[in-house]
């Protein structure tokens, strides 16, 4: 039951976010984050998910340390949901790859070796309520709000979200 509850409130929260977003903007406040410790910390929280779903993550970055301008709690809801997608759909391996040229530009790589999704459903799924689901893990939670809100505030933050054309599915967060 209090599974239930969290979820449903997550979900509530994220839908909210969005709204807010669309209709009333949303002031960030930007502040100067280590985005690569960051991740590292948000990975820490999803290590457990991660061994109980039998999967394999991998980490990588160019960098050591990459500072970025970003509201941290907006910065938190972008990877909280490609992590969370990743987990979702994987079959076994997810990796997660920083490059770029430092403060200039960051890219984070979310790929997984889930089902692809086609080229036809690329754009569709950062619209609100859309999601793609195909074979065996077709029974997964969620409304469709999380990567339409994660893209919206990405491109806030003067970058964005976009879904790779790659042999396997890879979210591309600049």
């Amino acid at each position: 039951m209090n599974n239930s509850a969290g979820y449903l409130t997550k979900l509530v929260n994220e839908l909210l976010d969005y709204i807010r977003i669309e209709k009333m903007g949303f002031a960030l406040k930007c502040e100067d984050i280590d985005i690569i410790e960051r991740l590292r910390s948000i990975l820490f929280n999803f290590s457990d998910t991660v061994r109980n779903n039998n999967l394999k993550l991998e980490f990588s970055s160019e960098f050591n340390h990459a500072i970025v301008s970003a509201d941290i709690s907006a910065l938190d809801k972008i990877l909280n949901n490609l992590i969370l997608n990743a987990v979702k759909y994987a079959e076994s391996q997810i990796s997660i790859i920083i490059s770029g040229s430092g403060k200039e530009t960051i890219a984070i790589r979310f790929i997984n070796d889930g089902a692809i999704i086609p080229e036809k459903y690329r754009e569709d799924i950062f619209k609100p309520f859309v999601q793609y689901q195909e074979g065996a893990n077709v029974q997964k939670s969620g409304v469709g709000i999380g990567l339409p809100l994660a893209r919206n505030l990405a491109m806030m933050h003067q970058g964005d979200l976009e879904l790779a054309d790659e042999p396997r599915t890879c979210f591309i967060l600049t």
